[in-house]
């Protein structure tokens, strides 16, 4: 758990050089959105609140006019998040995958891989961070993803959506929370991770299921979710590697 500071530059640097299984960024508005901005040493001495960025950031996603307008004369983080909370805007979602961008930029693409899972916590106009259920979206296909989904139902922290093609008379039986054939091309399966607020994405399809597999890369990469493969036809380690993957609590 890296708690905000100023180190944490520091820390994500050296966890470039010595990957962890996961890392988890807790911190206020205020620097959650200086990490966002892309800085890292985030002392108050050394940088600052950019809130024509904010501005535009939030533009570039539909932000209603009326925070547009209040963020241009806001003198703190919060009073921006508060608004937001006002008129139900999610900017702590967007500012979370701001500074994932951040941070995948600075461990570098090699560093990504050994991250397992992410943990956001918002913070929310009652002055103390609300933590939402980590989601997690199973694209199904094999058999192995029975015991798979069964593994993640019984943690508490995990929220677990699969996902079924809806091509075969007799699907699996999943003990998680299950939707049934498709999202409608790139464009519909990333209005589906936004909209559900899917943080990550473990691909378990057959290795045939091509277009499945791109479109679940161009979503994630569109959403800043994180994407896991999930069958090795032959071996099947990958599956197997998930299925004793880490609790986000």
């Amino acid at each position: 758990m890296l708690d905000m500071g100023d180190f944490a530059g520091g820390v994500i640097k050296y966890v470039r050089q010595h990957p962890v299984a996961r890392l988890t960024i807790g911190g206020g508005p205020g620097k959650m959105v200086k990490l966002a901005q892309g800085l890292l040493d985030l002392h108050s001495k050394r940088g600052s609140v950019d809130f024509a960025w904010l501005v535009d950031t939030m533009a570039k996603v539909g932000a209603p006019a009326a925070l547009l307008e209040e963020t241009q004369g806001a003198n703190t983080a919060k009073q921006v998040f508060d608004a937001a909370a006002r008129l139900d805007f999610a900017l702590g979602d967007l500012i979370a995958a701001k500074a994932l961008e951040t941070v995948r930029a600075t461990l570098g693409s090699a560093s990504i891989a050994p991250i397992r899972s992410w943990s956001i916590a918002k913070e929310q106009s009652s002055g103390g961070p609300v933590s939402r259920p980590f989601t997690l979206l199973l694209l199904a296909g094999t058999a192995e993803t029975r015991d798979l989904a069964g593994r993640l139902s019984q943690d508490e922290c995990i929220r677990t959506i699969a996902s079924l093609a809806g091509v075969t008379a007799r699907p699996l039986s999943l003990d998680v929370e299950t939707r049934s054939g498709g999202f409608g091309g790139i464009e519909g399966l990333t209005d589906y991770l936004r909209k559900t607020g899917v943080d990550g994405i473990i691909d378990a399809t057959h290795p045939f299921a091509a277009r499945i597999n791109s479109n679940a890369v161009a979503a994630c990469k569109a959403t800043a979710a994180f994407r896991m493969c999930g069958w090795n036809a032959r071996s099947g380690r990958c599956l197997r590697a998930m299925s004793g993957m880490t609790s986000p609590c």
